[in-house]
């Protein structure tokens, strides 16, 4: 399961608060390979993170926008961001590893 919650506030001094999920992520990915960054980054010295921040925002505020224009004109109104990403892994069941699948096990 994967949240993504927060809020954006304005130069004019709107709030807004969002809420996002996967859908956003994937976007935020699509976003930053046609943009040639690094999606998410090992290394934090190469992320883009606070673009990714800000996408992952603008994506959950703008579910059927793509980005590009639009994105951009949007960061230029932004004067604060907070961004909080909840990522649940589900348990791997017990029996199975990386390398054998439920499938195989007979």
């Amino acid at each position: 399961m994967l949240t993504i919650r927060g809020s954006v506030t304005f130069h004019d001094g709107r709030h807004e608060a969002f809420l996002g999920g996967p859908a956003a992520m994937s976007r935020w990915e699509r976003y930053a390979i046609a943009h040639h960054l690094p999606a998410l980054a090992e290394d934090p010295a190469k992320a883009a993170g606070f673009t990714m921040s800000l996408f992952l925002a603008y994506a959950s505020l703008h579910p059927k926008s793509e980005g590009g224009a639009g994105f951009d004109a949007w960061c230029d109104q932004v004067s604060d961001l907070e961004l909080e990403i909840e990522a649940d892994t589900p348990p791997t069941p017990p029996g199975v590893s990386a390398g054998r699948s439920p499938s195989s096990q007979s």
